[in-house]
């Protein structure tokens, strides 16, 4: 926790998935108004990488602002643990992994550690970057490398489509899921 990510320039395609997770969950918390103290340093704040993320997560929380509001409702009832959130990022990538799924995932982690703070509970931050490192690590990383790294991430995004949802299953991720059945899962398990 804490720390420094080591990124060589903007176009470092080699970042460690902790560098990646900091970053995006650091930049959401300062979207919502707040200072993760214990944040790693990030070298080169304007890497391919992690812009891409940041904007692709925005992106998805607006496309699905209602359904991330209403979860973070339900969420907010419970105390976040590893359990519980391995619980819903299983949930989310199901049965066929795509890059939409792995924004999902990071997306849902940024909202988690915002419900964090906002509950008082600015300590279960540092959890929850382990925990989405852990998840991605042990779940999502194979696929990532057969799918060419994070370079492969930013090259899926920016190739222009005319139905984001289409190119990304986004629809299939909470859709067929159903933000209910997440938060259902969440509140249960914990």
């Amino acid at each position: 926790m804490g720390g420094k990510c080591k990124v060589e320039d903007v176009g470092d395609f080699t970042l460690n998935l902790n560098c990646i997770v900091s970053d995006y969950i650091n930049y959401r918390l300062k979207k919502g108004g707040y200072v993760w103290s214990t944040s790693p340093k990030i070298t080169v704040p304007d890497n391919e990488v992690l812009l891409t993320v940041r904007r692709i997560c925005d992106e998805f929380e607006e496309r699905f602002s209602n359904q991330f509001r209403d979860m973070c409702s339900s969420c907010a009832q419970v105390d976040v643990n590893a359990e519980s959130l391995n619980l819903v990022f299983e949930e989310l990538i199901g049965k066929e992994l795509n890059w939409g799924r792995v924004v999902g995932i990071l997306a849902f982690s940024g909202v988690m550690a915002l419900q964090c703070m906002l509950s008082g509970q600015a300590n279960k931050v540092d959890y929850i970057v382990d925990w989405t490192c852990s998840f991605i690590s042990k779940r999502v990383e194979p696929w990532t490398r057969e799918h060419n790294g994070w370079k492969g991430f930013v090259d899926f995004f920016k190739r222009p489509t005319k139905d984001m949802e289409q190119k990304t299953g986004w629809k299939l991720t909470l859709g067929a899921i159903g933000v209910a059945a997440l938060a259902a899962i969440f509140i249960q398990r914990t």
